[in-house]
């Protein structure tokens, strides 16, 4: 999984809204699911405003719509499996 889903399941610690109701779907998805637990990433982003789900060991954090936008792209590449 990208990101941490521990956060994501508390809701994140950024302070912005995110879609509730995506949120605890996933979870409860999740919740079903043995270790590890993997979120496709376009499920991922989908509803998640929360910059500090992923990459939130950064001192100088891009914001999530790079970590998006660069992960997002990666799906129309052809060498690319999975993101």
């Amino acid at each position: 999984m990208i990101g941490s889903f521990g956060r994501l399941a508390k809701g994140g610690c950024s302070g912005l809204a995110m879609d509730a109701r995506k949120r605890d779907d996933l979870k409860a998805k999740l919740s079903s699911q043995p270790e590890p637990q993997l979120v496709p990433i376009d499920v991922f982003f989908n509803g998640n405003d929360d910059a500090a789900s992923i990459g939130c060991n950064l001192f100088k954090h891009p914001g999530i719509d790079v970590f998006r936008r660069i992960l997002l792209d990666g799906l129309d590449r052809a060498d690319v499996v999975a993101v």
